[in-house]
Order: structure tokens, then C-alpha cells, then sequence
């Protein structure tokens, strides 16, 4: 929001919108990982922590970590479509 504001504030280039496409993505990320209650890099990465703080483990059943990944990718997919989508409307909003 802060660099949308800035964007517009100093008139810069309609075009300089598309820089906003990273904080999106990022924002899309978290937000996508949150209502999913799922993690998009212990998905990628075939681990997983229920124990306490840093005790990582690893997924040993093929099957499982063949849907982890699924959903990581779903994740990221969604995430893009987000973020992308945000970043049009604020190139396309008369500002």
C-alpha cells in the first residue's frame, strides 16, 4: 500500500506499477499460506514440523509428499494469479 502511495504521490510512470508486482507476491504468499493453513516451502522442500520450533522432519511417503507438492504448486499458482491480478488493477486504476 505504502509503495502504491509513493508511486502515485511522486507521479511516476503508469508503467513504474508493475514494480509492485513483487511486495504483491509476496503479500499473495503469506496470505494464500495462511487461509490454506499449509506452507509453501516445507511442501516444496517434502518436510514438515509439528514438534517443536526447528525440529523439521521429513515426509517418507511418496504419496504424501507427491500431494504436498500438489498443493505447493496450487499455492504458488493462486499466489501468482493474485498478485498479478492486483498489480493490473493498479496499473489500469486512474490514479
Amino acid at each position: 500500500m505504502t509503495s502504491l502511495v509513493g508511486l502515485i504521490s511522486t507521479d511516476a510512470a503508469r508503467s513504474a506499477r508493475f514494480s509492485l508486482f513483487i511486495p504483491l507476491m509476496v503479500f499473495a504468499i503469506g496470505f494464500i499460506q495462511s487461509r490454506k493453513k499449509f506452507c509453501l516451502a516445507y511442501g516444496f522442500l517434502g518436510t514438515f514440523n509439528f514438534g517443536s520450533l526447528g525440529q523439521i522432519s521429513r515426509v517418507s511417503d511418496p504419496i504424501a509428499k507427491k500431494a504436498d507438492r500438489k498443493t505447493a504448486l496450487t499455492i504458488l499458482a493462486k499466489s501468482i494469479a493474485l498478485a498479478l491480478g492486483l498489480t493490473l488493477t493498479t496499473f489500469v486504476l486512474p490514479l
